[in-house]
């Protein structure tokens, strides 16, 4: 009897240190600092850079990329910031700086891969790095084609 008891016991024991330790985990301490996108909706996000977005299609973008910078050092919501300055960067063909910025973003920012993101940014963004595989660095080794390679397996699902 006492043979059959002594795992059971055990088994009791730990599940009941698990139990403890579980509820003792203070889980705000597991948020990410800047990971605030994943707690707001997509409407606060995009009204938030409201006075970025004119700049960058009115033609400042110098101004814009300043903006822009400082909201993504000092938030909120910073990892749409790095999206956004991935959209500049890749209208003016600086595709290295462009495929940075969106790993950046994602990585800030997981939440910015999802169907419902702020500014479509993943569906824009797997547009753009497929485009960049199948056009201008088709076969290229480029170093900035790991960036391109993680954007492609993250956002299709894959790991990373």
């Amino acid at each position: 009897m006492r043979v059959r008891l002594l795992p059971v016991a055990a088994a009791v024991l730990f599940l009941a240190g698990a139990a403890y330790y579980a509820s003792a985990v203070d889980r705000s301490a597991l948020r990410r600092p800047g990971c605030d996108a994943a707690y707001a909706n997509r409407a606060e996000v995009e009204k938030s850079y409201a006075d970025v977005l004119p700049l960058l299609d009115g033609g400042r973008r110098d101004e814009a990329v300043m903006a822009l910078r400082r909201r993504a050092e000092r938030g909120p919501f910073e990892g749409a910031a790095h999206y956004l300055l991935g959209e500049a960067a890749y209208a003016e063909r600086a595709y290295g700086a462009s495929m940075r910025a969106y790993r950046k973003a994602l990585e800030t920012e997981p939440s910015l891969g999802d169907r419902d993101a702020p500014f479509d940014a993943g569906r824009t963004m797997l547009a753009r790095a497929e485009a960049l595989r199948k056009g201008p660095w088709a076969g290229n080794a480029a170093p900035e084609a790991a960036h391109m390679n993680f954007l492609r397996r993250r956002l299709s699902g894959g790991c990373e």
